[in-house]
């Protein structure tokens, strides 16, 4: 029988520390979920090389508090849906979505600006 993943609960004391952060737009003792401003940043920060972990304190966040697999499984998630080392360049056309792969760069933070509705809802860390 698989054992199930301990996750990891914030106490009432981190919740209220994160939710005094203004990249958190929600926070429970079981979640916390990031504005899209923050995850502007931090794509445009890690573009330049900068480890996931530096980002996170640059930005205000503890990694003690978030916790080092709740930060990397935010990269990879978010990482994995602009496509990483391509850009996703999004497109109207009649009101469907084309994409095209660029290079990876300021159309990124276009897509996620929150300019095509219902495409970059948020996700829960």
């Amino acid at each position: 029988m698989r054992e199930r993943h301990h996750i990891h609960k914030f106490t009432q004391e981190q919740v209220e520390q994160l939710a005094a952060n203004p990249f958190t737009l929600s926070v429970t003792v079981h979640r916390i979920s990031f504005t899209l401003e923050f995850k502007n940043l931090f794509l445009s920060r890690y573009e330049t090389g900068e480890s996931v972990k530096d980002i996170f304190v640059a930005l205000g966040y503890d990694p003690d508090v978030i916790g080092y697999n709740r930060m990397y499984s935010f990269s990879n998630r978010l990482l994995n849906q602009v496509g990483m080392a391509v850009n996703i360049k999004c497109t109207h056309k009649n009101g469907h979505m084309s994409f095209q792969k660029s290079h990876f760069s300021d159309t990124t933070i276009y897509c996620l600006s929150g300019d095509i509705p219902g495409k970059w809802t948020p996700f829960f860390y």
